[in-house]
């Protein structure tokens, strides 16, 4: 019956968020705590052995790019007489529409290289691989962190988010664009993605320093889910070079040290996160899994609380927090901030699905009908108006048994 409510969308992307914790045992790292150039604090990780010896980690500038024949193919694609007259940023996305029409969707994150001679790979993969393209054609492109419907899937200890990258080109200025009198609106783009879809939540730009560095925490999770805590640990540093006080990075570094059995130093971690970071929602729900798997109660819920009183205006934080409850078994919990999602913004369907959820769950069969109700009525697109009449049948079934 849990797949009458699951998976609202088809169009999903999972880019691994890591939500909860376990353990297991090792030596003593040495941490320390130092100054940027910003004065902002953050932590330097010297490894004392447990972690090994950093592995040939591939530089930044190598993500983005393609073999001599790659680059011969794109240049001749773009520069054939078919394509002149065309603006440079639509030539790079039919190259991309052209040579990827058989591009499927794989786990891995791959190099430009790698994306485009295997035609796979995930979200970023196919980001990196626009990239190196745009760089090529000497066009603009910029990076969007886009949330889809709260969809999740999980595996050992960690859960997966439906959150995911998708790059956009940019229009060139020409000439014409620069006469006395003209008139044009710029910035005017294509988006690059795998499935267009009404349903995904735009949830902010990223910088490409942030862009690269997610490109490293994505091994990171890829060896961490392979229990490679070695090289886990290294690429977690390294994507700190590009953002050191990114929250997911911060996340993922207490996780590793979790594994490994150093629940003090997670500690350290997620006290330092809270302290610095911009966005402590994640930090703080999983500090707070820490603290109750220790059976310090009362630190938890001083730290839920802060949650509960934590001002953040964007209903896709709470939204992502009630998800995560939700996939871990806590149903009052993402009932609460479904809640507080609803109460930001009325408008959206998505935390009226998340409490039709909850309540299917619990068997509240009626005040679920209520809220796909609420949920559909909110579908101002009308994308899912089918999904929820199918939803909303199948429900009705259930309840004249």
């Amino acid at each position: 019956m849990q797949s009458l409510l699951d998976n609202i969308t088809n169009n999903t992307f999972l880019l691994a968020a890591l939500m909860l914790l376990s353990a297991c045992s090792a030596h003593q790292p040495i941490l320390t705590e130092v100054e940027t150039k910003a004065k902002a604090p953050r932590y330097v990780y010297e490894n004392d052995g447990i972690f090994g010896t950093p592995p040939n980690i591939i530089e930044a500038k190598q993500i983005f790019t393609l073999s001599d024949q790659q680059i011969e193919d794109f240049l001749d694609f773009i520069n054939a007489p078919e394509q002149s007259g065309i603006d440079l940023h639509q030539r790079v996305y039919n190259y991309l529409e052209n040579s990827t029409d058989q591009f499927s969707y794989r786990g891995k994150t791959h190099i430009a290289s790698k994306a485009l001679n295997l035609d796979e790979g995930n979200c970023l993969s196919l980001a990196i691989l626009t990239t190196a393209l745009a760089k090529l054609a000497k066009i603009e492109i910029r990076y969007q962190l886009i949330d889809s419907s709260p969809v999740f899937a999980k595996g050992d200890d960690v859960v997966e988010r439906g959150v995911h990258v998708r790059s956009k080109l940019f229009r060139e200025e020409s000439a014409e664009d620069h006469k006395a009198g003209a008139f044009h609106f710029f910035g005017s783009g294509l988006i690059v993605d795998y499935f267009p879809s009404d349903t995904k939540r735009f949830l902010g730009n990223l910088t490409k320093q942030q862009f690269i560095a997610r490109y490293y925490r994505n091994l990171a999770i890829e060896f961490l889910q392979s229990k490679d805590y070695s090289k886990s640990y290294w690429y977690t540093l390294k994507s700190f070079e590009f953002a050191p006080t990114a929250p997911d990075g911060i996340n993922l570094m207490a996780v590793i040290y979790k594994r490994v059995g150093k629940d003090q130093f997670a500690e350290e971690i997620y006290k330092y996160g809270i302290a610095i970071s911009g966005n402590k929602l994640s930090l703080l729900k999983n500090y707070r899994y820490l603290l109750e798997e220790q059976n310090r109660h009362a630190e938890a819920r001083k730290i839920r609380n802060a949650i509960t009183s934590y001002n953040d205006p964007s209903p896709f934080s709470w939204l992502n927090l009630a998800d995560a409850a939700l996939s871990a078994g806590d149903a009052k919990e993402a009932y609460w901030y479904y809640k507080k999602a609803v109460e930001l913004a009325p408008y959206l369907q998505y935390g009226y699905l998340g409490l039709a959820k909850v309540f299917f769950s619990q068997g509240e069969y009626d005040k679920t009908e209520e809220m796909l109700l609420s949920a559909k009525e909110r579908n101002y697109a009308h994308a899912n108006d089918g999904l929820y009449a199918a939803k909303l049948s199948a429900l009705a079934e259930i309840q004249n048994r």
